[in-house]
Parts: C-alpha cells; structure tokens; sequence
C-alpha cells in the first residue's frame, strides 16, 4: 500500500505541476508533468487522469478521518472492540488510498 501512496502522490503533485504551467501557457512544464504521472502509473499509482484534484482532496479528508477514528479508538478498554474498530479504520482508509488518496 505504501508504494500505491507515494505513486498517487507523484501523480498529484504532477497534476498539480500541469495545472500551474498550464496557467501561465509552460508546454515545457506540462509535458514534464505528464511524464511523471505516467512514470508513476507505470510504478503502481492508481489515479487517472480523469481524478480531479478535489477528488484527491475529498479522499485525503477521509482517510484523515479513518486515522482520527483509529487513534480515538485507543481509548476503549475492550481490547478485542478496540481492535475491531481499528482494523475497521484502517481498511476504510487503504480503500480511500487505493480509489486515489494519497495520505500514509
């Protein structure tokens, strides 16, 4: 999961990088900001090039959430409920991470 994360961050920052120059009209920059999203697909990033930069946005908000579940979690004394609810957190999170968020 660690690789599809910094692979999908790659390409968000390469989005981000072919917005900017596509602002200011850079076809430099935005051929360079192509080739690194899709050298970042090829590594195993699963964004398309279809996702908005808010989608991203909207899956990172919610993966901060899962992770703030988790840590909340530690404060049931129950050890197999905390457990529970931490294995819960966590794969709602890696299936945020995997439909293109892009927070470890």
């Amino acid at each position: 999961m660690n690789n599809v994360t910094y692979q999908n961050d790659r390409i968000l920052k390469a989005k981000v990088d072919w917005e900017a120059a596509n602002r200011i009209g850079d076809k430099d920059g935005k051929e360079k900001a192509k080739a690194v999203a899709k050298d970042a697909r090829e590594k195993g990033g699963m964004l398309s090039r279809e996702t908005s930069i808010d989608r991203i946005k909207e899956l990172n908000e919610k993966i901060q959430k899962e992770k703030e579940k988790y840590r909340e979690a530690e404060k049931i004394k129950d050890k197999a409920k905390r457990e529970k609810t931490q294995d819960e957190a966590h794969e709602r999170a890696n299936a945020y991470r995997t439909q293109g968020g892009t927070l470890k």
